[in-house]
């Protein structure tokens, strides 16, 4: 769901608002941190959740991590940084991809993929991948587990994945 008013001023207009025409009584209300994407003229703009996190298969853990800052690194180097905006940079600063709404660009403004705010990944193949409960990278060739499980940052971690495997030209080992 799209939230179009995201500052705490939109939200306290609409509980006066609401609260003037009998709407809601005086309870307290309590919001749920989550991605938000807010319209900016005619530009999605996207607000990334940024947890630490780690993402790897049965015997390394965390070959993928993500600190509360965004920086990412690779089998502990590091190879770049995420922003709360959606812009993935290298280590050197280098603009690699932005997430605009749910679609994600390379720094030329091609489309990668749509990311939805859940992690899954939209792709040309038609086979969506995306994380189950249990943190595992369901419809995947190889198997990937993501660190917690129940992060709010899944789009991130799909990130993260585009980052090792698209701009790093990894290849991904099967694991048996």
């Amino acid at each position: 769901m799209k939230r179009i008013f995201t500052t705490l001023a939109s939200t306290g207009l609409l509980f006066i608002f609401l609260s003037s025409n009998g709407a809601i009584d005086n309870k307290a209300v309590v919001i749920q941190p989550k991605e938000e994407t807010s319209l900016v003229g005619d530009t999605s703009v996207t607000t990334l959740v940024l947890e630490k996190i780690a993402i790897g298969d049965a015997i390394t853990k965390d070959a993928l991590t993500m600190n509360e800052k965004g920086h990412l690194s690779a089998i502990g180097k590091e190879v770049g940084v995420l922003s709360t905006n959606g812009e993935l940079k290298d280590s050197k600063g280098n603009l690699l991809a932005k997430m605009t709404g749910e679609t994600f660009t390379d720094a030329e403004g091609n489309v990668i993929s749509i990311i939805k705010e859940d992690g899954t990944i939209i792709n040309s193949s038609g086979k969506n991948l995306s994380w189950d409960k249990n943190g595992l990278l369901k419809n995947s060739e190889i198997e990937v587990y993501l660190t917690p499980a129940n992060t709010k940052a899944k789009r991130a971690a799909s990130i993260l994945l585009f980052n090792y495997f698209i701009f790093n030209k990894s290849q991904p080992q099967e694991t048996k």
